[in-house]
């Protein structure tokens, strides 16, 4: 090869080279370019991430602080509603207790119906709020079966018959047990369910069913009432829905009754059926798992005179509550039953009458006082007494409270829920008493 031909072929090598450097070097400079895009787009995306995250949880903790704001404010007025009722339905019953003209009796036996009323109210909307912020707990007694599903369908039997409705319920013997449940929230079902059963049906007859299977408590509600359409059956456990929404003026109500019943019966982890034609009736069916028990139920079925016994103990009790009817109201009760009495209206005046006197077997503790409280005043008392033997039973308005809360549990003896009824408090005592 000569010398000018070698030339030629290096000159080509060579810029071969220089244009694949140049190539090279353009490609390299486009790739970092492009990773420099590439990382500024990561950056941004990542920053974007941030601050969306950021503000979802600060949706999120707004929103759970308006739930658990809207919770409080609904107990506080919870318990600023119950207590006038607790003495317009505490004293209407102890009144239907007197000798007195049959006229008067059924105007206080309505004045104790539209109170209990008003009260299943208040429990719904304050169970809706307390459900929908998954606060709500199981809270399982000892109770005979049978008997409380006897008295509980019995006290419908009154509305049914002034509606001219034919109203039968039927307990299948299996039944006669004793169980381990959540009272309340089962009441609470059935009373809903129940409920609407006699306000929509105007003609014809209510009939309730109940048997076990097993351990499967199965409850049947049938009415040949205004029935359900197809439509309505697809959200009428939704909340604040009406299922009869052009006879919404006629037949009022929260629309939260079937809404808390599913919920309940869920929490209870049972089922729930609806089978409806609209202008024939409605059978709803629900089934509840239930556990027995080997516990001694004491029965509820106790006469005035069954409390005698009251008398010949000679009992004393000390009221703790500083709203002046109730404090009248639970003093009159304890007084039909010759239990003698003081009243403290806030805690720090019942520690300083237990300074001086301790002679008292019963403590009634109202929960919200001025100056201090009755957790507060129960908890100085565990402290400074050990020794003192009387029963502490918590008065509140806020039902919830109590429920599954270990430290009230630790100091308090029992509890009574406003209103209560005087056979409630007497029951109560006499369980007491009796253990």
């Amino acid at each position: 090869m000569s010398d000018h031909e070698y030339k030629k072929i290096h000159e080509r090598e060579k810029k071969a080279r220089k244009l694949a450097e140049k190539i090279l070097e353009e490609k390299s400079l486009e790739l970092y370019n492009l990773n420099i895009q590439l990382q500024k787009t990561n950056e941004d995306l990542e920053k974007n991430v941030i601050e969306r995250t950021k503000e979802l949880e600060e949706a999120k903790n707004t929103a759970e602080e308006l739930a658990e704001m809207k919770t409080v404010f609904l107990s506080k007025m919870s318990h600023e509603m119950r207590t006038p009722l607790n003495a317009i339905i505490g004293y209407a019953s102890l009144l239907e207790e007197h000798d007195i003209k049959y006229e008067s009796k059924e105007i206080l036996s309505k004045i104790n119906y539209s109170g209990k009323v008003l009260l299943s109210l208040i429990n719904n909307v304050l169970d809706h709020s307390r459900l929908e912020a998954s606060r709500e707990t199981l809270v399982n007694s000892h109770f005979d079966l049978e008997q409380e599903l006897n008295e509980l369908f019995g006290i419908f039997e009154l509305s049914a018959r002034n509606e001219k409705l034919d109203y039968k319920y039927e307990i299948s013997d299996n039944c006669k047990q004793l169980v381990s449940l959540d009272l309340g929230k089962i009441k609470q079902i059935y009373i809903n369910l129940i409920g609407n059963a006699i306000k929509f049906t105007e003609v014809g007859s209510i009939s309730i069913l109940v048997s076990l299977e097993e351990n499967i408590l199965i409850s049947k509600i049938i009415d040949t009432g205004l029935g359900i359409s197809k439509e309505d059956q697809t959200s009428m456990f939704e909340p604040f829905v009406q299922i009869n929404r052009n006879e919404s003026y006629k037949y009022k109500g929260t629309g939260l009754g079937l809404s808390i019943t599913k919920n309940l019966i869920n929490l209870l982890s049972g089922e729930i059926e609806v089978e409806s034609k609209k202008g024939v009736g409605t059978k709803i069916q629900f089934s509840l798992p239930i556990e027995f028990s080997n516990k001694e139920v004491l029965s509820k079925e106790i006469s005035k005179e069954g409390f005698t016994h009251f008398k010949s103990q000679k009992l004393k009790a000390l009221i703790v509550e500083d709203n002046s009817m109730n404090a009248d109201l639970l003093g009159r009760i304890l007084d039909k039953q010759s239990i003698l009495h003081i009243t403290c209206v806030d805690g720090r005046k019942c520690l300083e009458l237990l300074e001086k006197n301790r002679d008292f077997d019963f403590i009634f503790m109202d929960l919200r006082m001025p100056v201090l409280d009755g957790f507060e005043t129960t908890t100085k008392i565990r402290e400074l007494y050990p020794e003192f033997k009387a029963k502490v039973i918590l008065l509140t308005a806020e039902p919830s409270i109590f429920s599954g809360n270990i430290k009230f549990e630790a100091i308090f003896d029992a509890f009574l829920n406003k209103p209560y009824q005087v056979k409630e408090i007497l029951n109560l005592m006499h369980d007491i008493l009796e253990k």
